[in-house]
C-alpha cells in the first residue's frame, strides 16, 4: 500500500472542476473512512481515481482557525462506493436541472 500526506493541492476544484473526495464508508475505530477521489465536472462526479482510506491526523490552532492534516492509504477500489457516488451525485444533478427547467 501506498502512504502518503494529503495536500490541499491535490484535492481542489475551479469552479466545479478538478478533484475531490466523496463517500464516507467503513468507518474505524480510529475515525478512518474509506473516501474515493474523484475527477468532478459542476461538481458532478465523473471518473474515479482510486479509493482511499483517510486517516485524522494532527490539527494545526492558528489565528485564522484550525486545520486537520490527513493520512490517506491507497486501497482497492471500492465498486459499491462509486456506484453509491454516481447514484446519487447525478441523481441530485439531474433533479436540480429539472426543478429548474420547471419553475424558470
Amino acid at each position: 500500500m501506498q502512504s502518503f500526506k494529503l495536500d490541499t493541492n491535490d484535492l481542489s476544484t475551479w469552479n466545479g472542476i478538478g478533484l475531490t473526495l466523496y463517500g464516507k464508508s467503513d468507518i474505524g475505530p480510529d475515525k478512518s473512512y474509506i473516501a474515493t477521489k474523484w475527477f468532478v465536472f459542476v461538481f458532478l462526479p465523473l471518473i474515479p481515481l482510486g479509493s482511499y482510506r483517510v486517516l485524522p491526523g494532527e490539527t494545526e490552532v492558528t489565528a485564522l482557525g484550525g486545520r486537520t492534516n490527513y493520512q490517506m492509504v491507497k486501497t482497492t477500489i471500492n465498486k459499491k462506493q462509486i456506484l453509491k457516488t454516481y447514484l446519487i451525485g447525478w441523481g441530485i444533478g439531474v433533479a436540480l436541472i429539472v426543478a429548474i427547467r420547471l419553475y424558470l
